[in-house]
């Protein structure tokens, strides 16, 4: 699981920088990190993307304990968020991004595992 976020943060990363070479921004620049912060263009893709790796982390518990795919999923988003909230405050998010933004990136950890890992369920 810590690989998940591991994988979620570079990704995120990644998908940034990219993102901006593609829209021409230097990501040399020294208002690059408060575009990150500020820029719907860049936190919509982070949350689509984090959405995702979320889900696939939950289909990933979801497939190793069949018949409790929900208890467990909740388990994991429970450790996720253990780690996450965390990191979070660390990184003084509550001040730095908007409150839509904290409130969804919340939601995506504490809805999309549990969700991924009741996909698997063959009832």
């Amino acid at each position: 699981m810590a690989y998940t976020i591991i994988l979620a943060t570079l990704a995120s990363i990644s998908w940034s920088i990219l993102f901006a070479a593609i829209k021409g921004i230097s990501v040399v620049a020294a208002d690059f990190e408060s575009m990150l912060s500020t820029s719907p263009d860049f936190m919509i893709p982070d949350l689509i993307f984090s959405l995702i790796i979320a889900y696939l982390a939950g289909r990933a518990v979801g497939k190793r304990v069949p018949a409790q795919e929900l208890k467990f999923g909740f388990v994991v988003a429970l450790i996720a968020l253990a780690i996450y909230i965390p990191l979070f405050v660390l990184a003084d998010a509550i001040q730095t991004y908007p409150p839509w933004y904290n409130i969804l990136s919340l939601l995506v950890v504490i809805l999309a595992i549990p969700y991924g890992a009741k996909s698997t369920s063959k009832s």
